[in-house]
């Protein structure tokens, strides 16, 4: 009786694991790295401004920029990179900021040159400058260094569904389900797993809609791939299907336009400004999306051919990015491409409402009498829960002033797209550990005229002396570091020295420039070098001998010598 009543336990225990297992949800992360509702924040533009400038091609570099055109034009991506505190050492995510920054602070007329990505191609994958490379393997991989950079920073051991909420893969990131249902027990069984961006065949559709019916078909497991239920512990016939269940904020969809030999799949897969998701979805979920990027390959192989993509800007109108060159486009021109990677941007993004604080138990300071006033509002306003703060005597004061003296505006990150890094007092939370987030402030940069006249009021001010000891201090730095500047003449006009003194820092900052140029140049010219290895000449040869010519060459000595000593003995 004993041992039944063990048994019963057991498979009672076993039955209320298989039944916690039945039909799991996706299991919540226990704090995030990046809160969600900051990402519902960065989802537009903070303000319209002029395209950004075009990119170098160092050197079959089409398919590098091509791809970062497409991530710089996704607006979260863009609010995010040009928030963050930019390090002075080398990672992704650092030169995608200055990137970001490079591009919209420069002329429409100018070109930036993105060496610094180029030349640490192999510390990203396997690539290397020079070589023709597959864009959207450059793309997944791009986005996999800089979650990295993200989670390195942090010194504990993140879980995966923690290390999951960093701000870049909440950009791109979401969740496909794989469900398998038993038709004879009906035991469905789910399995979640992350995605960055969904790659679709193209050999039963002509257009999006008919590839991802394809993606999401189901299949049925039987015979030799029958499935072990755990209920009835028996091979039975089950039903396998793969459906989205949790949709990014911007969704990469990769066409698979080449086959296992590397032959380009020449097919027209017609594609619209909008995208819906919801019969695709799990659970009757809903996702509608807003085209924002087209990447296309124009050739026959993926070793060959070149790419170019066309961005939307923060002013709604399209742009053709085609390395240096950057032209307007119509809509109707951008949907008629044989598209090779389409980037959506989700517009029913809901994630808006920030998390709730947790209450803090109040101090002696906190505890007092509330007015009759509050005591009105607190019963129109709806109860929310928030983190209460003691108030100082400082503050008091503070909320005083602010009362008597009208508020003035703040200026937002982006208001001024030509402008310089400066940092600001971040904002810490505990979802925060590291300093990774911290956003920074953009300020004006002075143009040249502005500073030729702040030498020239600074010159002004100094003029009754002699003898201008800033004046020296700079000209001798500027001799140690290569600046040639003209002898300071004091009866000579002021405005003519200080546009001569900006005209010589000028051409001397041109010559370093074409210096570093030379020496960039030289140094993608290094691998073009043939090298010969240089032969010995054959006298090396004659004077080596090999141990039997030098014991040949004794053995003769030795012989010579005995001839001579019995010859002297003959004599004597």
């Amino acid at each position: 009786m004993e041992v039944n009543q063990k048994a019963k336990v057991e498979t009672s225990s076993e039955l209320a694991e298989i039944a916690g297992d039945h039909d799991s949800p996706l299991q919540a992360p226990s704090y995030f790295l990046f809160e969600p509702h900051r990402i519902s924040e960065m989802m537009e533009w903070k303000n319209i401004q002029r395209v950004g400038a075009g990119l170098y091609n160092l050197g079959n570099t089409c398919f590098m920029n091509s791809a970062l055109q497409c991530l710089i034009y996704t607006p979260p991506l863009y609010n995010y990179l040009i928030s963050r505190k930019i390090r002075p050492s080398f990672n992704p995510l650092n030169e995608m900021s200055k990137l970001a920054l490079s591009m919209f602070s420069q002329k429409s007329s100018q070109i930036v040159s993105p060496k610094e990505i180029a030349h640490n191609l192999k510390y990203i994958g396997k690539f290397r400058l020079g070589r023709q490379e597959d864009a959207h393997e450059f793309i997944i991989t791009l986005i996999d260094k800089m979650e990295d950079v993200i989670i390195k920073s942090y010194k504990n051991k993140l879980d995966r569904r923690v290390a999951e909420t960093n701000p870049v893969h909440q950009v791109f990131g979401g969740y496909l389900r794989s469900q398998i249902e038993c038709m004879e027990s009906k035991y469905i069984s789910n399995t979640y797993d992350p995605f960055v961006g969904i790659s679709l065949q193209l050999d039963s559709g002509s257009t999006i809609e008919k590839c991802f019916r394809q993606y999401i078909q189901p299949d049925m497991l039987e015979g030799k791939n029958a499935y072990r239920c755990p209920l009835t512990k028996k091979l039975e016939r089950a039903k396998k299907s793969l459906t989205i269940h949790e949709a990014p904020p911007c969704l990469i969809l990769h066409l698979k336009r080449f086959n296992m030999f590397g032959k380009k799949i020449v097919k027209n897969i017609t594609y619209q400004e909008q995208l819906q998701l919801d019969p695709y979805m799990s659970n009757g979920g809903r996702a509608s999306y807003k085209l924002y990027g087209v990447l296309v390959h124009s050739g026959n192989t993926c070793h060959s051919g070149h790419y170019y993509s066309f961005v939307k800007n923060s002013n709604g109108v399209w742009y053709k990015m085609d390395d240096s060159h950057v032209s307007q486009v119509s809509l109707s021109q951008v949907l008629g491409q044989h598209a090779y990677v389409l980037f959506y941007v989700r517009e029913d993004y809901d994630r808006l409402s920030p998390p709730p604080q947790i209450k803090k138990t109040p101090t002696k300071k906190e505890q007092q009498p509330s007015t009759p006033v509050k005591k009105e509002q607190e019963k129109n306003t709806p109860t929310i829960i928030k983190a209460e703060q003691p108030s100082t005597p400082v503050k008091k004061e503070q909320e005083k002033n602010s009362l008597s003296t009208p508020s003035k505006p703040v200026k937002s990150i982006t208001d001024s797209p030509s402008s310089s890094l400066q940092e600001r007092t971040p904002v810490k939370t505990p979802s925060q550990p590291f300093a990774d987030d911290e956003e920074m402030v953009a300020p004006k940069t002075p143009t040249p005229l502005e500073e030729v006249l702040r030498r020239r009021k600074s010159i002004i001010e100094k003029r009754r002396l002699g003898f201008d000891p800033k004046l020296f201090e700079r000209g001798v730095k500027a001799s140690i570091t290569g600046h040639e500047l003209q002898s300071w003449d004091e009866n000579a006009d002021l405005k003519k020295q200080a546009e001569q003194l900006a005209e010589s820092i000028t051409k001397s900052d041109n010559s370093r420039l074409k210096r570093s140029r030379d020496l960039f140049d030289q140094s993608l010219d290094k691998g073009k070098i043939k090298r010969v290895r240089i032969k010995k000449d054959p006298e090396d040869w004659t004077n080596t001998r090999s141990k039997f010519q030098r014991a040949y060459e004794m053995k003769n000595e030795r012989s010579k010598f005995e001839m001579e000593t019995k010859a002297r003995e003959d004599r004597d």
